[in-house]
């Protein structure tokens, strides 16, 4: 399932995308943190708030800072 995830993030539909990401949070944080944290920057402005949204929801305390990295590239 995770695989599937993962090439699903990189669909050209920004609906899977969204919905991929949003799945990710049925695993553990520290193996989909780097598609999440990448999808921050994503073309669509969906995407990037799906992934800004499970993250919040979905990150432990301490990788904050990772994000906040992450989102101003």
């Amino acid at each position: 399932a995770f695989a599937a995830l993962q090439t699903n993030v990189n669909d050209a539909d920004v609906r899977v995308r969204v919905s991929a990401l949003r799945a990710l949070r049925s695993f553990a944080y520290e193996k989909a943190e780097p598609l999440l944290l990448t999808a921050l920057n994503d073309t669509s402005a969906q995407v990037s708030v799906a992934a800004a949204e499970a993250l919040i929801n979905f990150a432990p305390a301490n990788a904050y800072t990772k994000i906040l990295e992450a989102a101003t590239k």
